[in-house]
């Protein structure tokens, strides 16, 4: 697992180390069986990859997301519960107040687990319905539906799946906890003590086989006063030597950040005591070589989209000069922000001018390009420019076709009817035709020129339902 991790996540070994060392005591089954699996703190310089380190982890432990089956990992963004309301939605509405029997963010615990580890009992749970549907008809199923009963039977056999297939796996993401309400460290100091949660409709989530990853980035302004890298008088560094420079604080990095969290008023001494000091783990600066991986690995990703893998309309083949692959490795990357802005600088530089050389017909699908980069000065600052140029052609080449627009289809009346039904309105049913009633049909009674209504002594007679008009007077 590490040895795949350090495939995706570039110069964090120490975290990748630490973070899998957590999931050792999971499998030796060592840890405690009432808890969480355990609770980690990724904090560190910002655009270092601690989130995407979390999703990997995940990614790797249980699953990668997969069609019908979802995400096994619940990511949840704190700086969008920064109120006490806000938080109180993880744990349902109470009976009676507006969302009550919403779905919570805690429900999908262990069900991405469920459905990948047990699709025969899934299997059983779809035939009992086709058999409910033959044994009480379509229409009974369909008010099942509608009144949420069929819901709440789905809920309920998920749960005891989760309890026959104990402890059911999943990872849970806390991003930018420290922007977080404090009622979200009080709920969740009881999830990490007692291992269960009981939702306001009565649900319990059981919480035994799930791993917690909070992600903070609480000590951004000390870290950033460390890395400041003016450099000596009359010397400006360039990108190379202030990443050689920051990675030699580590250590100062380290210290800064943790005295910080011990003193920020978002994280308790509870909630330290239950990550432990094995727990936090702080990211170290990017260094040179991860940072020139994380370049290309993005390059690669969007030259799958270019030359046609990824279902793009054309398919060709780009190449790089030196000097442009140096000028997007000094834009994109600093050591303040990591390689945070790698992705932009490339959809600047790359895809944007690649896309405008294609469009205005220049560009056949087959052919090869390099890109260039050229500088010039323009009031007194220097800006930099792409150049794409046609390379070699290696293949024959076919004329760029342009992807066309997507127009949306209009819904025919068994997707409305379903839209309707699946948002819990019923549905009236049409009345049948007056021949079909096994009535008589019924007259049509109108009041006569002079006010009066027709006699009702003769039911069966036919009253005129056209009357002359009043003659003028003279």
């Amino acid at each position: 697992m590490i040895e795949r991790i350090r495939n995706q996540v570039f110069g964090q070994d120490r975290a990748i180390r630490h973070a899998v060392r957590i999931l050792v005591r999971f499998y030796a089954g060592i840890n405690d069986p009432k808890r969480p699996v355990g609770v980690m703190l990724f904090a560190g310089p910002t655009g270092t990859g601690k989130t995407f380190l979390a999703k990997v982890l995940g990614w790797e432990w249980i699953g990668h997301p997969e069609p019908g089956l979802g995400d096994p990992i619940i990511y949840i963004d704190c700086g969008a519960i920064k109120e006490r309301h806000e938080v109180l939605r993880l744990k349902g509405a109470p009976p009676s107040y507006v969302g009550y029997g919403d779905k919570s963010a805690f429900e999908d615990v262990g069900e991405y687990d469920v459905k990948k580890r047990a699709p025969k009992a899934l299997e059983d749970y779809e035939e009992f319905k086709e058999s409910l549907v033959q044994l009480f008809g379509q229409q009974a199923i369909m008010f099942f539906e509608l009144s949420g009963a069929m819901q709440k039977a789905r809920e309920n056999f998920l749960g005891r799946l989760r309890q026959k297939l104990w402890p059911v796996r999943a990872i849970i993401i806390l991003d930018e906890f420290e922007k977080a309400a404090p009622e979200l460290t009080d709920l969740l100091l009881g999830i990490l003590e007692e291992g269960k949660f009981t939702l306001n409709k009565g649900m319990t989530i059981d919480f035994t086989g799930t791993l917690f990853v909070l992600t903070s980035n609480i000590a951004s302004k000390e870290i950033q006063r460390v890395l400041d890298d003016s450099g000596r008088l009359g010397f400006k560094l360039n990108v190379k030597q202030r990443i050689a420079r920051a990675n030699g604080k580590s250590q100062q990095i380290w210290s800064a950040t943790k005295r910080v969290i011990e003193q920020s008023p978002h994280f308790k001494p509870e909630l330290l005591g239950r990550i432990g000091s094995d727990g936090i783990i702080v990211f170290d600066p990017l260094s040179e070589e991860a940072c020139w991986r994380i370049l290309f690995k993005e390059l690669e990703i969007v030259e799958q989209r270019i030359d046609g893998s990824a279902g793009t309309p054309a398919a060709l083949s780009v190449s790089y000069t030196a000097p442009f692959l140096e000028f997007l490795f000094s834009e994109g990357v600093d050591p303040k922000y990591g390689a945070r802005n790698i992705r932009t600088i490339i959809e600047k530089f790359v895809a944007a001018p690649i896309s405008d050389f294609a469009v205005e017909a220049k560009l056949r699908s087959g052919e090869s390009v390099l890109l260039d980069v050229v500088f010039s000065e323009e009031n007194g600052q220097k800006k930099a420019a792409t150049v794409v140029r046609r390379a070699r052609r290696k293949r024959a080449t076919t004329p760029w076709q342009l992807r066309e627009p997507m127009e949306a289809d209009p819904l025919s009346t068994a997707e409305l009817v379903d839209a309707f039904r699946s948002a819990g309105i019923p549905l009236p049913r049409p009345r049948p035709p007056m021949s079909q009633r096994g009535g008589k049909p019924i007259p049509i009674r109108r009041k006569r020129p002079d006010g009066s209504t027709p006699s009702t002594e003769n039911p069966n007679a036919q009253e005129d339902t056209e009357f002359p008009e009043p003659k003028p007077q003279e």
